[in-house]
Parts: structure tokens; sequence; C-alpha cells
């Protein structure tokens, strides 16, 4: 699992409630909430409220595919992230807006939209390799 965010008691606000916890992925079992006292709560389809920007692109990065660097010096990033709605596959510049972005039904199926992405980058536009590192 992977640790998220802690989570500061709020009274006033439901979703979150009187007691401490901590906020988890589970690349199988998506989000869980666990509390001080140990109890654990899959909390797929509940509120999270706002996670914290993760990744080079800007969402709940679950993992960085690749990151090829093109003639020019600018550095393109594919990362699998987690949205509201599912798992999409983006792509884009360093500091930039994405170029490029695709839903996935699967870890399986995004990891084949980001090898295709990388095939075309580096085959045909002329972009080289830089390091694979999980963010």
């Amino acid at each position: 699992m992977l640790f998220i965010e802690t989570v500061e008691p709020n009274t006033d606000d439901p979703a979150i409630g009187p007691i401490a916890s901590s906020i988890w992925w589970c690349p199988t079992h998506s989000f869980w909430r666990v509390y001080v006292s140990g109890k654990r709560e899959q909390i797929l389809g509940k509120t999270l409220g706002v996670l914290p920007s993760r990744g080079a692109l800007s969402a709940f990065t679950v993992v960085t595919y690749w990151r090829l660097v093109n003639p020019a010096g600018q550095v393109l990033i594919c990362e699998l992230c987690r949205t509201a709605v599912g798992l999409e596959v983006r792509c884009g510049y360093e500091g930039q807006e994405l170029l490029r972005a695709q839903r996935a039904s699967s870890a399986a199926a995004a990891f084949c939209v980001a090898r295709a992405w990388h095939q075309v980058a580096v085959e045909q536009n002329g972009f080289a390799e830089l390091s694979t590192q999980t963010r």
C-alpha cells in the first residue's frame, strides 16, 4: 500500500470525523482510510475531500511509466494517474498542460497505452530516454 496523506480530526466535517486517520492507496483495492485505533475502511466511492497534488502531471500519480527528452531539451512524461472517474494515462511536458490523456479500464490496459505512446515518441519524433522513477 502507498501512503497518501494524514487526515486530522474534524468534528465539523462528517466525511472526516472526530478520529485522526490516514489515507492509503492499494493497487488492488483502491483507497483505504486507516484510523489511529487500527480500524480500516475501504473508501472507494466515498468522498475523500481534496487529495494532494502528486507527480509531475498534477494528479494522483500511481506510477511514472517513462520520461523522455526531445532534441530541444524538454522532458516528456507519461504517468498512470488515479482520477475521480478511475485510471487515466497522462502524457505531457514537465510544467505544462497535458498533451494527451486516455482513460484505462485496468493497469494492464494503461501499460499498453503508455508503451504505444513511448514507441511513437522515440521512433517517430526523436525522443531519448531519461530515468524512469516511480513517484
